[in-house]
């Protein structure tokens, strides 16, 4: 009889939602595209789901497509449901939730504050969930960068801290916009730690295909998930379809398939 623990293979999605705007020179407006992104995440129906951006019209809207999921996550200005959310969605039949936040990108990341943007709070909202098929366990981040190069920095190094504190051993996911592309200083620092790229672990290569686009025209990689150490992930794959020539977001999602390897103590990230 083997002693060897259960594999756990679970699918996330991430995705910058686009904040629920009808303004012109934000163009394709909610109204117009939120049939496009509910058909999209019904049509992946993954375990986790995390959204940037969201604001809590739209998750409520994502709520009723979604009625096997649940969510956690708080909005940036006010940290109960004003502005901007970094929602993550979790399969309530399968996934339950040990603990569960949000910090600020900030010198308070404690309470809402403002990020090297100025004029902009960021956010990471994370939960721990324990697989109910397996027994095995997996903390997600899911965060927006700021736009300021330097406030970059300063953010992963703040993800990186709150992450080693708050993951308790578990394997870890840190999924997001990360406002910056594959050569900048911020996305260095994240793998230096030991995080790696989803999209690289499935291809066998450094990849950084097009994440952020203009009519479905791909423009540049600024969205991401990275995996902890001695996680494997079977499938990646970027989101770029529209539906019935409406694309869901000005970003692409990115979807991924991974295990949960045995529980390794203090195996965060290295």
């Amino acid at each position: 009889m083997s002693n060897t623990a259960p594999v756990a293979t679970l699918s996330l999605v991430s995705w910058n939602i686009q904040t629920g705007s009808e303004a012109p020179f934000i163009g394709n407006g909610w109204s117009r595209r939120k049939a496009a992104l509910a058909h999209a995440l019904i049509t992946e129906a993954p375990d986790i789901i995390c959204v940037q951006e969201a604001m809590i019209g739209q998750l409520k809207v994502l709520d009723y497509h979604l009625p096997g999921h649940q969510r956690v996550g708080v909005g940036r200005d006010d940290g109960a449901e004003k502005g901007e959310h970094c929602a993550i969605f979790y399969r309530r039949d399968r996934l339950v939730v040990q603990d569960a936040g949000t910090f600020w990108l900030s010198g308070t990341p404690e309470r809402p504050s403002l990020s090297g943007d100025v004029i902009f709070r960021r956010i990471c909202t994370w939960a721990l969930f324990l697989d109910q098929e397996t027994g095995q366990a997996c903390s997600i981040f899911n965060t927006h960068f700021p736009l300021n190069p330097f406030a970059q920095t300063a953010a992963a190094e703040l993800v990186l801290k709150k992450m080693a504190a708050i993951c308790h051993g578990s394997k870890t996911i840190l999924a997001g916009d990360f406002n910056a592309v594959p050569s900048s200083p911020s996305w260095k620092l994240l793998q230096r730690s030991g995080l790696r790229n989803a999209e690289d672990l499935a291809t066998g290569k450094q990849s950084s295909t097009s994440t952020y686009h203009v009519r479905g025209r791909p423009l540049c990689c600024i969205d991401a998930v990275f995996v902890s150490t001695g996680m494997t992930v079977r499938k990646h794959r970027i989101l770029n379809a529209s539906y019935h020539g409406v694309w869901p977001s000005d970003h692409f999602g990115t979807y991924i398939e991974f295990e949960i390897p045995e529980f390794l103590e203090n195996d965060c990230f290295r």
